[in-house]
């Protein structure tokens, strides 16, 4: 018996480092400065490179007071800052007695020895460097990280106890979906006031984590010629006290476009969404065939040789892993009388209208880097490019009248939609079944995660 148990905990341990060690964390966790009885983190929160946290334990450092307070480190391993953590616990992990890292040891009656440098740090005293607590009650609360925790970075503090429960925000449910729509057209230039699903008209769409969905039509005078520049529909993303970033645009003259986003519930108390976690805008390059496409050759990639084209732009904007993903569509025109192109937007770009798409050709993939200076990098040289385009006698970047979700974009969302659903799912890129109209998260396959979101679409009024 004694030899199973040794056996087990062995494993146990093998296990533990082999967890700790994929994650790039092993103890000591050097992430927190030796408090009281500690040298290093008893626990460390590690948010992985795809953006999910995970926490590890240092089995070998008990309480920093030789009671129950508890040293605490968070290492950002993802590609975006961390801005804050929500926490919980059936322990009072938030009742403050004093005896925090910057506080007294309640063993000597004396400064913690050693104590962090520079202590304190905030109010309480169990705050570590740029660190701040607003807590809900004795066993939850958020710990903040003013300015953000920049990849590679981290922060510690101190609770009262050991054992707590990340609360992550869309982790515990579906995610529920909305459809952007009643913006128009992209003219005048300015904030559009679109209708965020269930959530109304407004200018920007604000989160209870703070984040921002915000719609321009953006434009401007080129200096070049002192004449104005085409104005381009975006769509903006502000993280938790972040800067603003774009992750969606219509790269073409006269463009058609619809998007949605997704959520993790409304707040009953505030009305808001408890926070965002994907967004995906979609622009078809209707009215005259743009070439060279502004959009791919943004992306490095020349695609003239592929026309003539229908494309569609699209870009998926992943909140919890911080990767915008862009992408462009390639079909043959459908053979409709009169001939396409020009695709115009009275005709096509309205509910019930014919689909001017015929065969998907190919998908050219434009790589999905973190959102940051390469991503407004390259929406700076999409509109650059836009501008080359002579927009002729073209009407002007239009919304969409189609429901998402009427996939045969015959003005209603039926039995027939569902069938095209069917028709593809389970097919990936390159397959001939595979149709983007039902990729709705854009990963190149139609999966289950595509038939919840289509099937919210498909039951909504």
């Amino acid at each position: 018996m004694k030899k199973l148990l040794m056996i087990s905990a062995i494993i146990v341990c093998i296990l533990f480092v082999l967890a700790s060690t994929s994650l790039g964390q092993t103890p000591p966790f050097r992430q927190c400065p030796a408090v009281g009885a500690d040298t290093s983190c008893a626990v460390l929160v590690v948010f992985k490179p795809n953006g999910k946290p995970v926490v590890l334990t240092d089995p070998s450092q008990g309480p920093y007071d030789q009671i129950e307070d508890t040293l605490v480190g968070v290492q950002n391993n993802s590609n975006k800052p961390i801005f804050s953590i929500s926490i919980s616990s059936s322990a009072a992990i938030f009742g403050f007695d004093g005896d925090g890292i910057c506080g007294n040891d309640p063993n000597t009656g004396q400064p913690f020895n050693p104590r962090p440098a520079g202590c304190p740090f905030g109010p309480t005293g169990y705050e570590g460097p740029n660190t701040s607590f607003s807590v809900q009650s004795a066993t939850s609360g958020v710990v903040n990280f003013p300015g953000g925790i920049p990849p590679g970075g981290s922060r510690y503090f101190s609770l009262e106890e050991a054992n707590f429960t990340l609360n992550l925000c869309g982790d515990s449910s579906t995610p529920i979906v909305e459809q952007i729509t009643n913006f128009g057209s992209c003219g005048p230039t300015g904030v559009k006031t679109p209708t965020w699903g269930s959530f109304g008209s407004a200018s920007e769409l604000v989160s209870d984590l703070g984040e921002k969905l915000q719609l321009r039509c953006d434009g401007g005078i080129n200096p070049a010629t002192g004449q104005p520049y085409l104005p381009s529909f975006h769509l903006y993303y502000t993280p938790p006290g972040g800067s603003q970033f774009r992750i969606g645009t219509c790269p073409f003259v006269e463009g058609c476009n619809d998007g949605w986003f997704s959520h993790s519930g409304k707040n009953p108390a505030t009305g808001k969404p408890k926070c965002f976690v994907m967004t995906y805008w979609r622009s078809r390059d209707y009215g005259g065939n743009d070439n060279p496409n502004p959009w791919t050759q943004a992306g490095g990639v020349n695609t003239t040789s592929h026309e003539p084209v229908l494309d569609w732009a699209v870009t998926t904007f992943d909140v919890v892993t911080n990767n915008l993903t862009k992408l462009d569509y390639e079909y043959r025109y459908k053979v409709l009388t009169p001939p396409i192109p020009p695709v115009p937007n009275s005709r096509f770009c309205t509910a019930g209208g014919t689909r001017p798409e015929g065969a998907l050709v190919r998908t050219v993939r434009l790589g999905d880097p973190p959102l940051g200076p390469d991503t407004e990098a390259f929406f700076d040289r999409v509109f650059l490019n836009l501008q080359a385009i002579d927009p002729g006698n073209a009407g002007p970047m239009a919304e969409s009248g189609n429901l998402l979700g009427d996939l045969n974009a015959d003005g209603s969302r039926d039995i027939l939609d569902f069938m095209v659903f069917l028709d593809g799912f389970g097919t990936c890129e390159g397959a001939t079944r595979f149709d983007p109209v039902a990729d709705f998260d854009g990963d190149g396959c139609i999966t289950f995660v595509d038939y919840q979101i289509f099937l919210q679409f498909f039951n909504k009024p």
